[in-house]
């Protein structure tokens, strides 16, 4: 792709990619989860500063909060990194080298989730690829930031208030040379980006993959509907506690650019995370999440009608993920769980999703489980897919439960939750059609299915 125009492209153009500091995740975060955001320059073969501009989201993330504007940098000498000057909350230094000669070799998923519209070369498939991170000497320094003015931004009246300042803490950023491999000819470049250093199990680049700017064979073409522009083709990278993952996504507008949307062109490790970062096996953080997890192993559980029996939860742990720049860390736990009640009311295998969430020495401080997929199961197929007997459901109706256990591991309170069973039934429609009223009529409607609750059970640890 280096010299001259791509055909067929639509509106590729560079910006500022993102990092976005903490958010909780899951059950924990209030409403939508919200996202500070820091836009941070490509440095392709440039030298490096970084940019106060705001409002792209994270590419790894869903949601944003506000912005926040880049108000001052401030150097780090080298010698003060030897001499721990940095009043980082974390060793900066350490990091630093974690991240200077560290290799990867992985596969990634290239183009496998794009449209049958959407033309990419080289063509899907898995591909292998390496990457090697260079520490730019002379290049860390402090990021002083402040909130945003939307309402100037935005240049209305009515634009909402800015965060509170807690909300745009400093960061810690550096250059460094990263070299990217693809095994199917992709990418073969090496470009000076920004990395900053959210904590000590985090740091996060993203940089903006221009054609023209880099060597290789990756194309992509939007859609052919005429209603859809390609933008930015974004190449974000996250090292969460010595494991390295990325994904590329390319930013898709409407022809008249009032939507704004992401496709995912690639991501690695192949099977990765899909929210938030790969983490190594051996990992501290994922040894203590599941060492917190596991105490949540019996309860006392009360049916509804008061009956009380004994719970047991066997866990099996999946895949764990860091979330994104979360700072004290979060995790997101999949567990399979096998769950049995002393009377016989539940026998069956469960899928379950946890949230763990540490403090600032790595403690795990709070643990929220919960079922993965809500999603109903057809008529007559509840208690064979759930194992839940002790809640009956009618054998002509979906029905589905809602699984929900909190705990707090460093004080003396037992773990609670609750199990709620709910049957979809039909909602009540008025066919009577109403009187008019300015010489028309109304004709009836039905809003559909709605979900029923039709017994809850309270759980309380045995502990």
């Amino acid at each position: 792709m280096r010299g001259g125009a791509v055909p067929s492209l639509a509106r590729w153009r560079r910006s500022l990619p993102p990092l976005s500091p903490s958010t909780p995740v899951g059950a924990r975060a209030d409403g939508p989860g919200r996202l500070a955001v820091l836009g941070l320059l490509c440095f392709s073969c440039t030298s490096g500063q970084i940019g106060g501009e705001v409002g792209h989201a994270d590419p790894t993330t869903l949601e944003t909060l506000g912005t926040c504007d880049v108000s001052r940098e401030v150097g780090i000498s080298e010698d003060d990194l030897s001499e721990d000057a940095v009043d980082a909350p974390f060793d900066l230094a350490a990091l630093i080298d974690e991240l200077d000669g560290f290799h990867v070799a992985s596969t990634w998923a290239w183009g496998e989730t794009l449209g049958e519209r959407s033309m990419i070369e080289p063509p899907p498939g898995s591909s292998a690829l390496e990457i090697d991170i260079r520490y730019v000497p002379g290049s860390t320094r402090l990021i002083e930031r402040e909130p945003a003015d939307l309402a100037a931004d935005a240049g209305a009246a009515g634009a909402p208030a800015t965060d509170s300042a807690n909300q745009c803490a400093p960061l810690w950023a550096f250059d460094a040379e990263v070299a990217v491999r693809t095994e199917n000819g992709a990418i073969d470049d090496t470009f000076v980006v920004v990395f900053v250093a959210h904590s000590a199990h985090l740091a996060t680049a993203a940089f903006d993959l221009t054609p023209g700017d880099f060597s290789g064979t990756f194309e992509l073409d939007a859609d052919d509907d005429g209603e859809s522009d390609l933008g930015d083709t974004r190449f974000a990278l996250a090292w969460a506690d010595g494991r390295l993952s990325g994904q590329l996504t390319a930013q898709v507008e409407s022809g008249d650019e009032t939507s704004v949307g992401s496709l995912e062109v690639a991501r690695f490790p192949k099977d990765g995370c899909s929210y938030g970062y790969d983490l190594p096996a051996d990992s501290t953080l994922i040894a203590r999440a599941e060492a917190a997890l596991s105490e949540l192993a019996l309860f006392d559980l009360t049916w509804p009608d008061g009956t009380v029996t004994e719970l047991s939860l066997l866990h099996d742990f999946g895949p764990s993920c860091l979330a994104p720049s979360s700072t004290p860390p979060i995790l997101a736990v999949d567990l399979t769980t096998a769950a049995e009640s002393a009377d016989g009311g539940i026998d069956g295998i469960w899928e379950l999703t946890a949230s763990v969430g540490f403090d600032t020495g790595d403690q795990a401080v709070f643990v929220e489980l919960m079922r993965r997929d809500p999603a109903s199961f057809e008529p007559g197929q509840f208690a064979a897919e759930t194992g839940i007997t002790g809640i009956p459901v009618g054998s002509d109706l979906a029905a589905t439960f809602i699984l929900q256990l909190s705990d707090t591991p460093s004080d003396a309170e037992p773990a609670q939750g609750s199990l709620s069973v709910l049957e979809s039934r039909p909602a009540s429609c008025d066919m009577t059609p109403e009187e008019p009223t300015d010489g028309g009529g109304v004709a009836p409607g039905c809003a559909g299915d709605e979900l029923f609750e039709i017994g809850t059970a309270t759980l309380r640890s045995a502990r």
